[in-house]
């Protein structure tokens, strides 16, 4: 079914398959869908959710869509510090990204 790990997993080399494309459109499209599969399988602060929040953010940006892309990272930042801590690279990383967003 959509939640199954296998499933996931093919939707993530799918979505990497339209990012080398340069499908920006479909990419996002199949992110969104995994997001909230990832979410029903593994709960809504699941470190692959975060994960996959990021490239979600991307999509975005790929798009133009710099608001799009500062709410998922946003999301995904809050699901890493609870995971990891404010201290942690993922999470330092993250901040950094938003802050460029920012400006």
């Amino acid at each position: 079914g959509p939640g199954h790990v296998e499933t996931c997993a093919a939707r993530a080399r799918l979505e990497t398959c339209h990012e080398a494309l340069g499908d920006a459109r479909t990419q996002r499209q199949v992110l969104e869908s995994a997001v909230e599969d990832l979410k029903k399988r593994f709960g809504a602060t699941h470190v692959v959710v975060a994960v996959t929040l990021d490239s979600l953010g991307n999509a975005f940006a790929a798009l133009g869509d710099s608001p799009g892309r500062k709410a998922r990272l946003e999301q995904a930042l809050k699901i890493k510090e609870t995971l990891f801590g404010a201290e942690h690279a993922e999470v330092i990383e993250t901040r950094a990204i938003l802050a460029e967003l920012r400006r």
